[in-house]
Parts: structure tokens; C-alpha cells; sequence
């Protein structure tokens, strides 16, 4: 499966900004690899990293992921 084609999906600001990013590759494939990247980067936090809020009212890293 590849990137949506112009005709498949709103052309808004939104929308074509982030799918213009992707390079045209498999996107189970891509969506495999980040899973493995971000499983990567949370194990080596420390709980209180995980859990760090930079100020009130904003998303921990662990709230994040759960998200």
C-alpha cells in the first residue's frame, strides 16, 4: 500500500502538508519500523521521565503513547 493519491483525500493545509512529507513507500512497512522506534525510546526512560510534565496542563510522554 502507498501514499494516497491528490484525489483520495481533502486538499486542505492539513492533510497535504503531512502526506506530502512521506516518500512514496509501503506504509505497513513504515508504520512497523516507527512502532520499533518508539518502543526503542520509551524503554529507556526512566519512570520519571515518563511521566515528566513540562508544565500544567500538558501530556507526559507516557500519556502520549497511551493516547
Amino acid at each position: 500500500m502507498s501514499k494516497p493519491l491528490q484525489s483520495e483525500y481533502p486538499q486542505n493545509i492539513y492533510f497535504s502538508y503531512y502526506i506530502e512529507q512521506v516518500e512514496n513507500q509501503n506504509v505497513i512497512k513504515a508504520l512497523t519500523l516507527q512502532k520499533d522506534v518508539v518502543k526503542n525510546l520509551y524503554k529507556n526512560l526512566s519512570e520519571a521521565q515518563k511521566n515528566f510534565k513540562y508544565a500544567e496542563g500538558k501530556w507526559s510522554p507516557k500519556e502520549i503513547l497511551g493516547h
